[in-house]
């Protein structure tokens, strides 16, 4: 990292109450843990508190707002969560002081401490390819498995050859195809909307050595797991709309399981040439819309920026972005979507 990251420091005091916002994936889970070890370790005697937004959502609601000002916390840290710009401050009002700790493509907040060398410069995304690697970096410890597990979460087979994942891997004798496994049944919680599993996760993933078998073994995660696969394949082989003169694959589902992403992916992966829209309504007459890209050479960042200039809430890298926005304008966004990135 470099220029005024460098110079942020970390200062708890005595019986500070300190709030851990953070994402609900495999990722968001790791770095939670971490973060909690690594602040424990500047001063033991704080208490942390956890705190997820809704899952799904890249944003925070009225009923959230209440219960973090009633946490009164001292320090807020927010891990792996890409939230709007107006949320971010509505909680630095809340607080003393406020650190994100990210790795996924955003402008630079300077009332914070942001922490995210995506904001410092054209950053490869696969340099920091989780947020535990940025916390890893910044704190000055070395890459561990929290870090690879998220790593191999958000990027998939894109760290495959990665040299740092491979040793670390090598020294804990784990393959790729097992952390795999991990991720999708640590995944499976959120997935199926189980908090208490999660933070689960979390507990396991705080010790020194985490027993990652026990999560390979856990009947509950791997009832979700299968609970998830049906759902997924069932959807999936309901069909799609194709396009081939635009380049496009449009996927309509309906879902109580939070599975939008991973059938996104998995179509990416199956149709790779293609841009994968996937559209999830829910009961609020607001939709959530995923766009992903198996191109390396197409980058859907412009997509992030306009949904967030019309108001969307949305986050995102270069080849994810994830919109939420209201039923009547799925249409416009899709059509706005194909100007920005193919004129």
């Amino acid at each position: 990292m470099n220029g005024d990251i460098d110079n942020i420091k970390i200062s708890l005091k005595n019986k500070d109450k300190v709030l851990v916002l953070h994402h609900w994936d495999c990722d968001g889970l790791c770095s939670a843990a971490m973060m909690f070890n690594y602040l424990k370790e500047i001063n033991g005697t704080i208490d942390v508190v956890y705190f997820l937004p809704g899952l799904g959502h890249y944003f925070l609601v009225e009923k959230d707002f209440l219960k973090i000002q009633n946490i009164k916390p001292d320090i807020i840290f927010i891990v792996d969560m890409a939230l709007q710009k107006k949320d971010i401050l509505v909680l630095k009002s809340m607080t003393n002081e406020l650190y994100i700790f990210d790795h996924h493509k955003q402008q630079r907040i300077t009332e914070v401490n942001h922490i995210n060398p995506q904001t410092t410069g054209n950053i490869n995304s696969l340099d920091y390819p989780s947020a535990g690697w940025v916390i890893n970096d910044f704190f000055k410890k070395g890459q561990n498995i929290l870090s690879v597990l998220g790593a191999i979460g958000d990027q998939e087979s894109r760290v495959k050859n990665n040299n740092v994942i491979k040793t670390i891997l090598d020294a804990t004798s784990l393959t790729f195809s097992d952390c795999s496994r991990i991720i999708e049944n640590i995944d499976s919680c959120y997935v199926t909307g189980n908090k208490e599993e999660m933070y689960y996760i979390v507990e396991i993933m705080k010790n020194k050595t985490p027993d990652l078998n026990s999560i390979l073994k856990n009947s509950e995660l791997l009832k979700n797991k299968k609970l998830i696969k049906n759902s997924i394949n069932k959807i999936i082989d309901e069909g799609f709309i194709q396009d081939d003169e635009k380049g496009i694959i449009i996927k309509w589902i309906s879902s109580n399981f939070h599975i939008i992403s991973d059938i996104t992916r998995k179509l990416s992966k199956k149709y790779p040439e293609y841009l994968i829209i996937t559209v999830n309504k829910d009961d609020n007459d607001l939709a959530n819309m995923y766009f992903r890209t198996a191109d390396p050479k197409e980058d859907l960042s412009p997509i992030l920026n306009y949904a967030k200039a019309n108001g969307y809430n949305a986050g995102g890298k270069k080849e994810v972005v994830g919109i939420f926005c209201p039923v009547t304008k799925i249409e416009e966004v899709i059509k706005d979507t194909l100007n920005i990135l193919h004129g």
